[in-house]
């Protein structure tokens, strides 16, 4: 089974980064930029969940949605979108998922950056390690270095932790937010570090 994450960019030209984790092997299976619709749909087609890095309603009135609102106040930090590269962002979202769920595909909406805080862990890495993810070459280094990829791989974690029960959903009458729970505690930084990831993963997660 494959899910996947979307770091939406505003525009077609500009990079949308693209990850997806295949949850029977628990494996990054793919690292990569998109571009237009098209080929964002033809990549996530298959995938069971997608996660996208974008909103994915409107606001009532003003530049924030209560969803926004609610995730601010966990420890989110979120643009408004007012702002005209935010609102050009939140109308390609929400086509886009529309497009997408007449397909069968399951979208949901997430902040990477909010679900990492959140999470407790301080880096991507952790987080594979505590879910027992495996990341190979060629995609570790793009992880490394590129900033929508791994944005984009945070939403993939978030995409396989809302069917495994280890995402959480910020909820509101304008929309919703899915992020991680509560992942990391300095107990499990400190076991990550002697056995570089935890055995069990996501099998944790599949009762």
């Amino acid at each position: 089974m494959i899910v996947a994450g979307l770091d939406l960019a505003a525009k077609p030209e500009r990079c949308s980064g693209y990850a997806a984790i295949d949850l029977g092997e628990l494996a990054v299976k793919e690292v990569g930029c998109l571009g237009d619709n098209e080929s964002i749909i033809n990549a996530v087609r298959n995938a069971r969940v997608v996660a996208v890095d974008a909103p994915l309603t409107l606001p009532k009135r003003g530049g924030f949605r209560e969803v926004d609102r609610l995730l601010i106040k966990v420890g989110g930090r979120v643009l408004p979108l007012t702002l005209r590269g935010m609102a050009m962002l939140t109308r390609r979202g929400i086509n886009l998922a529309k497009n997408l769920e007449r397909l069968g595909v399951k979208v949901i909406e997430t902040h990477p950056r909010s679900a990492l805080v959140v999470s407790g862990c301080s880096t991507l890495q952790e987080v594979f390690d505590v879910l027992g993810i495996k990341v190979f070459e060629p995609y570790r280094p793009l992880l490394d270095t590129k900033r929508d990829l791994r944005d984009a791989a945070i939403a993939a974690v978030v995409a396989a932790c809302y069917l495994r029960g280890c995402a959480t959903r910020i909820k509101a009458v304008d929309g919703e937010i899915w992020i991680l729970k509560k992942l990391c505690s300095e107990q499990r930084r400190k076991t990550a570090e002697v056995r570089g990831s935890n055995p069990r993963g996501l099998t944790k997660y599949l009762v």
